[in-house]
Order: C-alpha cells, then sequence, then structure tokens
C-alpha cells in the first residue's frame, strides 16, 4: 500500500485567542494598516483578506507590495512582538496563557524605528541623486562651451555666409526697377489704367450735363448660373468678364441656377452685347412670379393658384429687399418704378418716404421729378 502524501505545511502555526485576536485588531489599526511585512521585509500596507480555511476565527492579512498572504500569527508576532509562541496548535488554553503574559514592549516604538531607518535610507539616496545631479550639470555646461568655441573656430563652412550674401545680391540686381524695360512696363499699365479711370470720369461728368433720358425705367435680366454662389463672387465673375459693377443695382436668385440682375434700361443693351459675346445665356422667358419657381418640398401639395400666390409673395420679398439695399438716391427711382409696375405695395412706399422725408407723402410728388429723371446721372457721378 503507497504512503499518502502529507500536507505542504506539517508544521501548523498555532491559533490564536479571542483576546489576541482583539489585541491583533486595535494594534492592526492603531498603526494604521502599516507595518513591516513579515515575508518580503518591507515596510507597506495591509489589508484584510478573508479567514483560514483550517480555522475560520483566524483573519488573513494581504500586502500590497508582494500580494503575498500572512497569517493572524505572523502578524502578530510584528505587531505584538511575541517570540516565544507554542508550535502546538491542539493546546490553546497554552499558548493564550503565553500570549496573555504583560507585553514589555510597544509595537508603536518599534515602527518609530523602522521609520527612521527608512528616512536616514531616504536621505542618503537623496544626497546622492543631488551630487550625481551637479556632477551632470557641470558636465553639460562644459561641453556646450567646447561646442561654442568649435562653431566659432570652424572655417569648414565659409562658402555659405558667401553664398546667401550671392543670392541676396542676385535677387536685388533682378528686382524690377534695376530692369529698365520692366520699368517702362510698369509705367505704361499704370498709364492706361489711369488713362481709363479719367475717361470714366469725364464720362460721368458730362453725362450729368445732358437732357434726361427718354428711355426711363429698370429691367432685370436673368441669366443661367451653374450654382449659386455668393453675390460678391457673382460680381467678381462680372467685372473679370469686363461688366461695370456700378451699373448692376441688384444681384439675387430668383430660382435655381438663375440670377437675377437689375440694371437701368440705359445700359440693357450695351450689357446684354457684352455677356453674349461670352457666350452667357439670358434667359429671356423666365418669370418670377410663376408658380412653378417654388421648388421647396413643402409647397408640393399646393394647387396652382396657391402656387402662384406664394410666388408671388417671395417674389415681392425679394424685390423689397433690393430696394434696401441700394444706394440712395437711387433707391427711391428704383422704389418708384417698382411701385407703378405694382411689384411693391403702398404700404412698403410709404414706409420708405417716412425714413426720407420723415413723414408720409404722395409718391408721384416725392419721386416723378426728384430722382426719377436723374437716376442714370446720379448713379454715373456716384460710381
Amino acid at each position: 500500500m503507497t504512503k499518502k502524501r502529507g500536507p505542504y505545511r506539517k508544521n501548523h502555526q498555532p491559533s490564536l485567542s479571542s483576546e489576541q485576536l482583539e489585541e491583533l485588531q486595535i494594534t492592526f489599526e492603531n498603526v494604521n494598516r502599516h507595518f513591516e511585512c513579515p515575508l518580503c521585509k518591507t515596510l507597506s500596507h495591509f489589508l484584510k483578506h478573508g479567514y483560514s480555511t483550517q480555522d475560520p476565527t483566524q483573519p488573513i492579512f494581504v500586502c500590497k507590495s508582494c500580494k503575498r498572504q500572512s497569517t493572524a500569527y505572523e502578524v502578530y508576532q510584528v505587531l505584538c512582538g511575541i517570540s516565544n509562541i507554542n508550535e502546538n496548535s491542539q493546546q490553546v488554553i497554552e499558548s493564550s496563557t503565553n500570549f496573555q503574559e504583560p507585553n514589555s514592549r510597544d509595537p508603536r516604538d518599534e515602527l518609530i524605528s523602522q521609520l527612521t531607518k527608512q528616512v536616514e535610507r531616504l536621505t542618503t539616496e537623496l544626497s546622492q541623486a543631488r551630487e550625481q545631479i551637479a556632477r551632470l550639470v557641470v558636465l553639460q555646461a562644459s561641453t556646450q562651451e567646447n561646442n561654442s568655441s568649435q562653431a566659432i573656430t570652424n572655417t569648414e563652412f565659409p562658402p555659405f555666409c558667401g553664398a546667401t550674401s550671392q543670392n541676396l545680391d542676385g535677387s536685388i540686381s533682378q528686382a524690377p526697377w534695376h530692369n529698365p524695360s520692366k520699368v517702362a512696363a510698369l509705367k505704361q499699365s499704370m498709364n492706361l489704367n489711369s488713362q481709363k479711370n479719367r475717361v470714366r470720369k469725364e464720362d460721368a461728368a458730362a453725362r450729368f450735363f445732358q437732357p434726361p433720358s427718354t428711355n426711363q425705367g429698370f429691367q432685370y435680366l436673368y441669366v443661367s448660373t451653374k450654382a449659386r454662389v455668393p453675390v460678391s463672387k457673382l460680381r467678381s465673375y462680372l467685372r473679370n468678364m469686363g461688366v461695370n459693377n456700378a451699373r448692376v443695382l441688384d444681384i439675387h436668385y430668383p430660382d435655381r441656377n438663375i440670377a437675377a440682375l437689375l440694371l437701368h434700361n440705359d445700359y440693357v443693351a450695351e450689357f446684354k452685347q457684352l455677356l453674349e459675346s461670352k457666350r452667357v445665356h439670358f434667359a429671356n422667358n423666365f418669370d418670377p412670379w410663376n408658380g412653378s419657381t417654388l421648388k421647396d418640398p413643402q409647397y408640393k401639395d399646393l394647387t396652382e393658384q396657391e402656387r402662384t400666390s406664394k410666388a408671388c409673395e417671395i417674389q415681392q420679398q425679394l424685390l423689397q429687399r433690393a430696394v434696401l439695399h441700394i444706394r440712395e438716391p437711387v433707391k427711391f427711382a428704383v422704389a418708384y418704378y417698382f411701385y407703378q409696375q405694382k411689384w411693391v405695395t403702398k404700404s412698403f412706399i410709404d414706409q420708405l418716404n417716412n425714413s426720407r422725408y420723415g413723414r408720409s407723402e404722395d409718391i408721384m410728388d416725392n419721386l416723378s421729378e426728384d430722382t426719377t429723371t436723374n437716376v442714370t446721372n446720379h448713379n454715373n457721378i456716384q460710381h
């Protein structure tokens, strides 16, 4: 018959009595659960980790440093200074008698001595670290000094400064003001621009002394666009094609891929001729008052009459907003023309008169003899 294998720990540690367990608990709390581990011999923090499987009355403690478990007997031996306990776990009465003997050593004194030793050790390590840092600082300073002296005495890269000065001299020599032909071209371009501006100002001044135009009124020209861009961007496109933006009084989008441009009747023919030469397509049959211009899905259930009414309402709001953004005094002539065409209401004209005269006067008296007849001259002189 084979021999049975015995337990791993043949010598069991004695169990503590209830008085000893109570003393262990009090001492454990007094030292704030912080003392030297009996296994790894380091000052660490301990936590309770259940009870022993052999004796459920004996707690188990775990070291947070080494993660190993210590029995109640081992912790009691460290905290309470008991060095002579009976090894026989069965003699509880004898062991409790031994534990009840007065202990002359205070566990707090032992903890203080351990902390003192640790402070001395840390102080020594700190002084050594400071000495090493001081040596490294001195070494770094000497290294930087050597590098700076080598950079001053080093003659390996003298062409670098020379190349930089040569490039600088070359760039200066290639500047336009050192080239007579470039200077002449710049002067010619400036003279052409100044001459164009002078001619435009002369034409505007001479137009003031001409009789009023017989072609009074304004027109909206509708041009096709690939996308809806900001008005400033659209004006830049017109400027690149040679259009005088001062003659375009208003720009808005009444429909998708359609831009509306407001001009005086005197400039319509010239404007259309210029844009047609640039292959710009005009939507001559476009009607902004038609309900077909409503592309918003919220209007899909409206009847044809309701869609037309809604389109007229939106178009009227666009025209009123356009009038408010046109500069004076042209805005009053445009408002009068819109009122004649029944595109804006009488209440809107009254509000405009209040802002101009401080009172609501008859639109015929205010605008027919004042602003409308001279809108072309005002527009050219202003711009």
